[in-house]
């Protein structure tokens, strides 16, 4: 989801995710509501920048990638790995047992 969800699913994003047994192909995307920001811990942004919808007292961080619209396979997996790093991270800081 975001501020600004694209129509469809990227195929070399799916393509890529497949590789590690994730099937997002049928994934719904979706525009974010004020209501699901509110009730989030943590929300990671993009680069959506003053379109991102905002809450006071939520914690956000920006995670900056180029993105996968148009990029090969090889730059979309570097992009996958660095994000399953940064979530795992982020997991960890929340105290939730990240497994895989």
């Amino acid at each position: 989801g975001g501020s600004d969800p694209a129509e469809r699913m990227n195929p070399v994003a799916v393509a890529a995710m497949l590789e590690h047994g994730i099937d997002i192909s049928s994934a719904k995307l979706q525009k974010w509501s004020i209501d699901d920001i509110r009730t989030a811990s943590v929300v990671i942004t993009m680069g959506c920048g003053a379109e991102c919808p905002f809450a006071p007292g939520v914690r956000y961080e920006d995670w900056v990638f180029d993105d996968p619209s148009g990029l090969a396979i090889d730059q979309v997996r570097v992009i996958r790995d660095e994000i399953r790093e940064r979530v795992r991270n982020l997991l960890g800081q929340l105290g939730v047992d990240a497994q895989a």
